[in-house]
This record gives structure tokens, sequence and C-alpha cells, in this order.
């Protein structure tokens, strides 16, 4: 079982923090096509960054951040990573770094073709526009890295979970889609220790399905859409939520965006 011992901020700074010269990299440039595609697959009102691990600042902040938080755009911009700490309720912020920590580390262990078909998310909670603590779904691009084995840039984007239920304490999700395998990390006694759970294995047509209900569709629109009966969309959303162990298809969505990161084409 693997284990992740506690890391303070101090320790997590000198981890991340890349002490030689930038180059001006536009990291926005390389992130546009993910922020691009954040639209199709949103389940909920979203906002997003991009840091720059030379500064420990962000480079770039989505223009509705200040809808989102009680902090402006600027605000955003010229603060450093303790501000960015002091969003989150206090009981979450060793287990973000962590979390954070761990994700970092495990995408540096792994080759670049293999990286590609990982993907993390983080649920925790977070102040909202009126200083009010709610739970959001942090998920993450893949990290810019480079010939150095040093992570210089991420792209997270933070979905408002207020109003859908989900479980009441942080939680960590890698989805492995070389393998079709999730699994959950908890923070417990200063350890994120793995839940064990059984593949998530989706059909095409299933795939196809999820997407649209991305997209706002409901069964006769996915019907017309994909040239199948009304009969047949119910019966492939009852046996996916029998694959989720959800009940509605609110329920579903949140489970699969959490643990699938939206990722749902192919």
């Amino acid at each position: 079982m693997e284990k992740l011992n506690y890391i303070d901020s101090d320790a997590f700074i000198r981890f991340f923090k890349i002490e030689e010269e930038w180059d001006g990299i536009d990291y926005y440039k390389l992130f546009a096509k993910d922020i691009d595609r954040i639209k199709d697959f949103a389940i909920a009102p979203y906002f997003w960054h991009i840091s720059n691990n030379y500064n420990l600042k962000l480079d770039r902040v989505s223009d509705n951040i200040d809808d989102f938080t009680p902090y402006t755009k600027k605000d955003w911009l010229k603060q450093d990573f303790y501000f960015f700490e002091e969003l989150y309720y206090a009981d979450d912020r060793v287990f973000v770094r962590s979390a954070i920590h761990f994700m970092a580390t495990t995408y540096l262990s792994m080759d670049a073709v293999y990286r590609e078909g990982i993907r993390f998310s983080i649920q925790v909670r977070m102040l909202n526009k009126a200083g009010v603590y709610r739970w959001v779904l942090m998920q993450f691009a893949q990290p810019v890295i480079n010939g150095k084995q040093q992570i210089e840039s991420f792209l997270t984007i933070f979905y408002d979970l207020h109003g859908m239920q989900i479980r009441d304490t942080p939680l960590l999700s890698m989805m492995d889609h070389n393998v079709s395998k999730v699994t959950h990390y908890i923070y417990t006694k200063q350890q994120i220790q793995p839940m064990q759970t059984s593949p998530l294995i989706l059909t095409r047509r299933e795939k196809e399905i999820m997407t649209l209900i991305f997209k706002g569709y409901n069964t006769p629109q996915i019907a017309k859409a994909l040239f199948i009966s009304y009969h047949t969309v119910e019966n492939h959303k009852r046996n996916l939520r029998q694959k989720t162990n959800t009940k509605t298809t609110g329920e579903l969505v949140a489970f699969t965006m959490t643990h699938l990161g939206g990722d749902l084409e192919g």
C-alpha cells in the first residue's frame, strides 16, 4: 500500500520552486487547447489558473475568477503560495499540500507516454465569494515538465460543487486510463492511503452517452443524436448508474467527472 508522509509548507515550496532564471515561456499557449475543452465537459460553474514554478505565482487566471472567490483577478496574480493556501479550509490545507506533492512525484516517476494516460482530481473545501467554505473539485491538466525533470507549470480547473451530493471528506483521485483503474486517496494520520476500488470500464456507447449528458442533452436528445431509441438510452443510463453506484443523473455526472476527469473521448 502506497503512503505519503506529511509535507509542511516550506518543504512544499522547496520541492516546487525552480531557482533558475525563467525563459519567459507562454504557458497559456501550451494549455490553450485544454482550456478550450473545459466548457464541453463542465458539470458545474468553474474557473481556472495557470501556475509558474519559477516564481511560485500565477501566470494566468480566468477572467471570472473573482466571481468564485473573495479576491479579484489582480489579487490572484500578485500573491504567493501562502495566499493560496489560506483559501482552503484549515483542516484541508495539509491534505492539499500532500495530495499535490504526491501527484507531482507520481508524474515525475513516469515516462512521458504513460503519463498521458494519468489524470488527477482533488475534492476539498475552499472559500467562495461570500467568504464561506464550499466543496470544489480541482482537476489538473498534464503539467509542463522540462528536460531537467522539473515541473514548470500546472493548469488547475476548479468546479464549484455547491448543491451536489458528494462525500464529506477531502479526496484525491487518480485515474489511470492505461489500465482503466481509479484509485482514491484519503488523508489519515499524516498519510495519504489508497482506498480499494474496482476498475471503472465504460463501453464506447456509454462514453458517447456520458459525453452528451455532460453537454446538457436529455434522453430524447441523446436518442436522436445517436440514432437509437429512448428505451436504449435509458438502459445505458441505468447501467452507468449501476457501475458507478449512483442514483441520479446528477450524481452520475459528478462521479464520472471526479473519476475520469471529464476525459471521455476515445
